[in-house]
């Protein structure tokens, strides 16, 4: 008898939480910057240039997902073994032992035959709570 399990199919909408907590902690920083004491106004201006442009690769990669190494999609057939598939085509991916798991959060570092890293941010309203579930027993106890 198979103790096989169906692949897992992860197709994540946008996280309105991952959107707050990517404009929190940049808006943090700008904030920060701005009342730096004994500053001069130019190195402050180059720093808030830094954050504004961090924000935007951050919210091409996880919010758009238009950069190259943006996770579309996810098949997972076995805990550690996934089809990854991004703006550039699917590649087989396994997981990285850099990947948090929680009840809330979860980061997965896919790393790539070429050992190139690609990572998927899932806040649980990504995805339908039942497939939250599943990802995260099949993740999670392992």
């Amino acid at each position: 008898m198979s103790n096989k399990l169906p692949p897992l199919h992860v197709q994540a909408e946008v996280s309105r939480l991952l959107q707050g907590f990517l404009l929190t902690t940049h808006s943090l920083s700008g904030l920060i910057i701005l009342f730096l004491p004994h500053t001069a106004g130019w190195v402050k201006t180059l720093l808030l240039l830094l954050v504004l442009a961090s924000l935007q690769y951050y919210w091409r990669l996880h919010i758009q997902r238009k950069a190259k190494r943006s996770v579309l999609s996810l098949s997972l057939y076995e805990p550690n073994t996934a089809r990854l598939y991004t703006p550039q085509g699917a590649q087989f991916v396994s997981l990285d032992n850099s990947s948090f798991i929680s009840a809330y959060c979860m980061v997965l570092n896919w790393r790539t035959q070429a050992n190139k890293l690609h990572t998927l941010i899932l806040f649980r309203d990504s995805i339908a709570p039942s497939l939250w579930r599943e990802l995260y027993i099949r993740l999670r106890f392992a």
